[in-house]
């Protein structure tokens, strides 16, 4: 089960991603650079563990002070470690993107980049938790830690923006200074009242978050408003091509009603071919074949011969189904297919040792990226197919 519970823990993470995403309608970042900022969060959440595990061990044991409930241990734990130790890595995460001024060029990117650089965050350390403590905590952490995390990095994300499109000068590099700081004390405000485990300052912790919530959804107002891009701002003519232009780039979107879709036609395809090939075996060699396998009674040979055949029959099938993704899929994406066959072949390696035995998943663990690669190349195959039929139609 830790498998599972370590690829579900983020969906909570993509889902509010796809909703800050949406936030910026007039100029949509690329798919390809809030993916990468998104990746960095993840990778950012080693350095800060790193960081706060040297304090812990060389400099002030907090954790063992959280533990017994120490106030004073969890005051300096909270906001002079926890707190601006990651917020400062998942800043750092948004730096690269930060110093590109095609990519970064309305005030709403600091919000979209900070959004995806904390969620990034918050979706590994949340799917690290999970495994750890077990799926028990994955609802409260879904609802209150991954987006605590999103609306902490709102505010210097803010802060970025200001300071670089609307005060280029030392008053706006002190409005961004005073955004993170307010960060690292919002962050470490949140992990103190749960280090308390006060029932009054659980409760608190709502009151926090909501407050936190009503401001960001302010910092998005107000950069919308004043976003270089606004249609209301811009001659009939331009604003026409723009909003279709956003148009386009929606569509090209990606589709989380395919993502889903293709999942299930996957895992629906994986099902079938264990199927038939049980049915083989069974035909082949009687019905006590999965003891037989399980105990090492059965030939090399045989296994080789139905591993191929199992591997020949999902592969195909990976193939067609990636083209009649890609085919049908709204916009040109290969990644709705890639996408729902990573879900497909996570999902299966829960799912098959329970209900067939320990070879078949070590035989799809190993074919795995070879079953991938095979659907994203159909996946690829169905998307030209698709941008064929538009240039036809539209001849």
């Amino acid at each position: 089960m830790g498998l599972l519970v370590f690829a579900l823990s983020f969906l909570p993470g993509l889902f509010y991603m796809w909703i800050v995403y949406r936030q910026d309608k007039y100029d949509p970042e690329p798919h390809g650079w809030v993916a990468f900022i998104f990746f960095m969060g993840m990778l950012s959440t080693f350095p800060a563990v790193l960081v706060e595990q040297l304090v812990d061990s060389f400099i002030y044991p907090y954790s063992q002070g959280i533990a017994r409930a120490d106030p004073t241990s969890i005051l300096l734990g909270a906001y002079l470690i926890v707190g601006p130790v990651e917020e400062m890595f998942k800043f750092w995460a948004v730096l690269v993107v930060a110093a590109n001024s095609h990519v970064f060029d309305e005030p709403v990117d600091g919000l979209v980049y900070a959004g995806a650089a904390a969620l990034g965050f918050a979706s590994l350390e949340n799917a690290l938790y999970c495994v750890q403590l077990g799926s028990g905590v994955y609802l409260p952490r879904a609802i209150m830690a991954v987006p605590a995390h999103l609306l902490f990095a709102g505010m210097w994300g803010w802060g970025l923006a200001f300071w670089r499109f609307r005060q280029r000068n030392v008053l706006g590099f002190l409005v961004f200074v005073l955004m993170f700081v307010g960060s690292a004390i919002a962050h470490g405000t949140y992990d103190a009242m749960l280090f308390s485990r006060n029932p009054v300052l659980l409760v608190l912790v709502a009151v926090l978050l909501t407050l936190l919530l009503l401001a960001n959804i302010g910092f998005f107002w107000h950069f919308k408003k004043v976003s270089p891009y606004r249609w209301s701002l811009l001659p009939d003519s331009i604003r026409i091509a723009r909003k279709q232009a956003v148009k386009m780039r929606h569509k090209r979107g990606l589709s989380i009603g395919w993502i889903a879709g293709g999942t299930a036609i996957y895992v629906a395809i994986v099902l079938v071919s264990l199927i038939i090939l049980g049915a083989m075996l069974v035909m082949h060699m009687g019905t006590g074949v999965l003891s037989d396998l399980d105990e090492g009674r059965v030939s090399l040979l045989v296994l080789a011969f139905y591993a191929l055949v199992l591997f020949v029959f999902i592969g195909v099938s990976f193939f067609l189904a990636g083209i009649v993704i890609g085919r049908l899929s709204k916009g040109r994406t290969i990644l709705e297919p890639a996408i729902s066959a990573i879900l497909a072949l996570s999902l299966m390696t829960i799912l098959i040792p329970r209900g067939v035995g320990t070879w078949a998943f070590v035989l799809l663990v190993f074919s795995a990226p070879l079953i991938f690669g095979v659907g994203c190349l159909g996946g690829w195959i169905g998307e030209l197919w698709q941008t064929a039929a538009e240039r036809r139609a539209a001849a």
